[in-house]
């Protein structure tokens, strides 16, 4: 799940996991087999507390959220914790960028060395393999689309 950037926000459909869990695994992703009576179910006794539910009215194909907790802690390679990489960046840019007529600013060519010397994620690549929000693979090689893109979802 933490490979879909919609976990932290918008969440990802239960059958749009399905999708992506059956591409990568060539397997069905089953609720019953796991012995729970709904994908709901499956959701809270497999995921709780670190992914909720956010419309349990929808018991066959819910929409999963992950918790902020694990979301705000980038976690190299994983999308879903996108929120953790631009509090990474706006944190990075806040201590170590410049200042000029109020707008404080960092090139990008420095984040990556910056980010190293804090032990930040951008130090260990600018690549993700993550899905999107209909379950498709996108990647990421390089760091002025990682920027990119974490502009877009915030």
């Amino acid at each position: 799940l933490l490979r879909f950037p919609a976990v932290a926000a918008g969440g990802v459909r239960w059958s749009v996991l399905g999708v992506a869990f059956a591409k990568k695994y060539e397997e069905k992703l089953d609720a019953r087999a796991v012995g729970a009576p709904s994908a709901f179910d499956a959701v809270h006794r497999l995921l709780w507390p670190h992914f909720v539910v956010v419309n349990p009215a929808e018991k066959e194909d819910p929409l999963i959220y992950a918790a902020d907790d694990v979301v705000m802690t980038a976690r190299s390679g994983f999308a879903g914790t996108w929120p953790g990489y631009y509090k990474e960046l706006h944190d990075l840019v806040s201590l170590c960028g410049g200042s000029h007529r109020g707008v404080t600013w960092l090139l990008a060519s420095q984040i990556k060395r910056l980010s190293g010397k804090r032990s930040g994620k951008f130090a260990e690549g600018a690549s993700w393999d993550y899905y999107m929000a209909d379950g498709r693979v996108a990647r990421i090689r390089h760091m002025k689309r990682l920027l990119a893109l974490l502009l877009e979802l915030r």
